[in-house]
């Protein structure tokens, strides 16, 4: 009786956490509107990151319609 007993408090919390750990989707998934003006450059830096890297001669990107 005490094995099932620890069986069903260990499902039982097993539930409990899953139940509340993916109850607010907000948390889990943000969404991105590319719908204002967004550059793009192919390839990657280290100074792409900081706040005051120049930018400008980067091609802007319009996409209307794109929502993810």
């Amino acid at each position: 009786m005490k094995l099932k007993t620890n069986q069903f408090s260990t499902f039982f919390l097993i539930l409990l956490v899953t139940a509340f750990g993916c109850s607010n989707p907000k948390t889990a998934r943000e969404t991105i509107k590319f719908t204002k003006e967004w550059k793009f450059i192919l390839g990657d830096s280290d100074e792409f990151k900081n706040p005051g890297f120049d930018d400008s001669g980067w091609r802007v990107l319009n996409c209307p319609r794109l929502e993810y």
